[in-house]
């Protein structure tokens, strides 16, 4: 099992960071919006596709060129990218109802999943009301690490659409 260090959350959140400040100037958009299109270019190594100038695109290119998924873990991932959505919370003003679960809360309720299910081979856990997800990936993780089993997770998200 690899460490989690502060330094690889601290790169990771940077990669996020310095492509969503330049997606959010160049769009003219949220933190947040600009995050999430972030993210699908991490993951998918395409920038061409967020319809940006040829100059922003070689440079949110470069910018994320220094992600390279071997060299994180799940936990690392999470932590930055909750330090990324922690950023977008303060940035765009996001009340306070919306914001992430803490992790004091996920390692609580992991615990007692521990205490509760040990010895258990399989577990389904669903989120009613998942967010950002940060809830289900800590416990996901924790219970990854603490019982040896892959969690089936599951959530549901009721977002508002104002038109």
């Amino acid at each position: 099992m690899r460490v989690l260090t502060e330094a690889q959350i601290e790169r990771f959140f940077n990669i996020l960071n310095q492509a969503s400040e330049l997606i959010q100037k160049a769009k003219d958009q949220s933190y947040l919006d600009s995050l999430i299109e972030t993210l699908s270019v991490v993951q998918d190594q395409d920038a061409t596709n967020l319809e940006l100038s040829d100059a922003d695109t070689q440079k949110l290119t470069h910018i994320c060129s220094g992600f390279n998924r071997s060299d994180y873990d799940s936990e690392t991932l999470r932590k930055g990218i909750q330090m990324a959505i922690l950023k977008a919370t303060r940035v765009d003003n996001i009340q306070a109802n919306y914001q992430i679960t803490p992790d004091t809360i996920a390692n609580v309720i992991g615990y007692i999943i521990s205490g509760i299910f040990r010895g258990t081979d399989t577990i389904s856990l669903l989120d009613p009301a998942m967010g950002t997800g940060n809830l289900l990936t800590a416990l996901y993780n924790q219970l990854h690490n603490t019982l040896n089993l892959t969690p089936s997770i599951s959530g549901i998200e009721n977002r508002r659409c104002h038109v």
